[in-house]
């Protein structure tokens, strides 16, 4: 059998209610025992007043105890004579009980159609017309107004209470089924693939903090299909690079060895542009094959290398294209930054940002590396005065196929952020002052070790101390 929060919200709350009628009647029942002890203390004193007196028990006396009491007398003395404020009652012989119980009246008895409820008292005395037996006879209606004016006030909180115990169990229960049943709803849309949160209205209490993890949960599992997507699209990425980069190598291979043939065939060969043209055919190489150990799934060779000195190669392979563009090239680099990894993926990784950052600064541009070295490791800016990435793409550069150049691919920096991410480190940018900043962290190299599972660990070492060396590169 399924019970819902609402019959296990209500349930307890109606076994309380019950607990509430059941002490609301108790205490009624007492209230009119005690309100017939005082009408019976009453009379008691009433009785013990006349004992305790003097004058004579007359009829005139009787009838002004009727108009003081509300009550009827009837006096029978031990000679046999009888006196009563009711005159029916002279002649008529209950069955009286004798004597009353202590603390209570005796059964309705009805005189000329009236129910009086009986008391009898005993009145001893050495004067005969004091001595005797006195029943009172007490109004039962008088009697009955006595007991439900006791019995009302406890009747009437307990029902009110019972009743409002169990409308508001009902409201709250109405409240936390509705919250529940958002809660379900919400949960059913998580499982279309809907993870927007939700909003999360209502008390701070447990269903809140539920809301407030299915948010969480859903935060966490957007986050998951993202990763999902991205490293399906780096799979897609590595597949297709992998193949065309092989394609392309060997076209690319065989024209930088037909240049180094015309070269070497030349008597006296100093031609500036095949040197750029072998420079630059050994720059595309190095791209392929870069795409070709993606493709491949490949790691690279991790040794010592220096970024600083991976860094002038770069530029040095860049160099033609800046002089062209007549676009500077400002260094601000310690005089080392060491590091363990692979100098080829180092390198593919800085050419990315330098071309990245040309292209951003068209003609006449500025391009600027800041490097530092802290205990947290090295961290290296690439500035530029570029216009900077549209919004359409802000939120999305470093996903492969995202370009906002309109003959880009888009994969540029994709494949920065898996090299630096290989390598431990951390790759973003930012917008500041109208120039756009790519940094990256890599951590320290004091040396490293394979762990048991093939992974590189990287230690961190002593920082290298800073040049403040600033060399500047024009065309």
């Amino acid at each position: 059998m399924r019970w819902g929060i609402r019959e296990r919200v209500l349930l307890p709350l109606l076994v309380l209610l019950l607990a509430i009628v059941g002490f609301g009647l108790f205490t009624a029942l007492t209230s009119a025992r005690l309100a017939e002890q005082r009408i019976v203390n009453q009379l008691d004193r009433l009785g013990r007043t006349l004992t305790e007196s003097r004058f004579p028990l007359t009829a005139a006396v009787l009838e002004q105890l009727r108009g003081l009491s509300g009550a009827h007398f009837r006096l029978e003395r031990i000679d046999g004579s009888r006196l009563a404020t009711l005159p029916a009652a002279l002649a008529w012989e209950p069955e009286l009980p004798s004597p009353n119980p202590d603390d209570s009246l005796g059964p309705p008895v009805t005189i000329e159609e009236i129910p009086y409820r009986t008391r009898l008292i005993s009145l001893p005395s050495d004067d005969p017309t004091r001595s005797g037996r006195l029943t009172i006879f007490f109004p039962d209606e008088e009697f009955r107004r006595a007991i439900a004016d006791a019995i009302r006030p406890s009747l009437l909180l307990g029902g009110l209470a019972g009743v409002g115990a169990l409308l508001a169990a009902g409201v709250v229960g109405q409240q936390v089924v509705q919250r529940i049943r958002l809660l379900e709803r919400r949960t059913r849309v998580i499982a279309d693939g809907d993870f927007r949160p939700m909003p999360i209205p209502g008390p701070a209490d447990e269903i809140r903090d539920l809301a407030a993890s299915i948010n969480e949960m859903a935060a966490r599992l957007a986050q998951l299909q993202e990763t999902i997507r991205r490293s399906e699209r780096m799979r897609l990425l590595g597949e297709v690079s992998g193949g065309l980069a092989h394609q392309l190598r060997n076209a690319v291979t065989g024209a930088r060895l037909a240049v180094q043939v015309h070269v070497s065939e030349l008597p006296h060969a100093s031609d500036e542009a095949l040197d750029v043209a072998i420079r630059q055919l050994d720059l595309m190489e190095s791209h392929l094959r870069r795409f070709f150990e993606l493709g491949n799934g490949e790691e690279g060779r991790c040794e010592p290398c220096d970024l600083v000195a991976i860094l002038h190669e770069s530029i040095d392979l860049i160099a033609p294209q800046a002089k062209h563009a007549r676009i500077h090239i400002q260094l601000n680099l310690p005089s080392s930054m060491p590091i363990f990894g692979d100098a080829g993926q180092i390198r593919h990784l800085f050419l990315n940002l330098l071309g990245n950052a040309m292209d951003a600064v068209g003609t006449d541009g500025e391009v600027e590396f800041i490097g530092q070295t802290s205990e947290r490791g090295h961290r290296l800016e690439c500035w530029d005065n570029g216009p900077g990435p549209s919004a359409q793409v802000a939120d999305k550069l470093f996903e492969p196929f995202v370009t906002g150049k309109a003959q880009g691919v888009g994969l540029g920096l994709a494949v920065a952020q898996q090299i630096v991410r290989t390598h431990g480190g951390r790759l973003d940018w930012r917008r500041d002052a109208n120039r756009t900043c790519f940094w990256l962290e890599l951590p320290l190299a004091g040396g490293s070790s394979r762990s048991r599972s093939g992974q590189t660990e990287f230690r961190i070492a002593e920082p290298v101390p800073q040049s403040n060396e600033s060399i500047q590169i024009k065309s």
